[in-house]
């Protein structure tokens, strides 16, 4: 992931865009580093701790 910008993005209405992107499998879940919504991100697709 070198070079990449590494956000968490809410809307004004505080919708979690990076959430709705996993729920949807519109992006992959990187989990080769923890992070903050790891977890989270893997509960949306199914997976378990």
């Amino acid at each position: 992931m070198e070079n990449n910008l590494l956000v968490y993005l809410y809307l004004k209405n505080k919708t979690f865009v990076n959430a709705h992107l996993v729920k949807n499998k519109l992006v992959k879940i990187d989990n080769s580093k923890v992070f903050k919504h790891l977890n989270k991100f893997l509960s949306l697709r199914g997976y378990h701790e």
